[in-house]
């Protein structure tokens, strides 16, 4: 499972994101503090074929409320 989280790490990864730091992982989710923003992700349980990109969702969360829930 945690191969999974790191997957989706690895895929959500640019240069110009803050890199963030792993607050809760298990299940088939992650929350990650990113400082300014935090994130709650989740990788599809059915695994993509070759020719396919794998479906990862999540929802973006500040302390002001600019980004609640995206």
């Amino acid at each position: 499972m945690r191969i999974v989280f790191i997957a989706i790490l690895a895929l959500l990864a640019s240069p110009a994101e803050t890199r963030g730091t792993v607050i809760y992982a298990g299940g088939a989710w992650a929350a990650i503090d990113r400082g300014a923003s935090c994130e709650a992700l989740t990788r599809s349980q059915r695994i993509a074929s070759k020719d396919e990109v794998q479906a990862v969702a999540g929802f973006t969360f500040t302390a002001d409320h600019a980004r609640w829930g995206e």
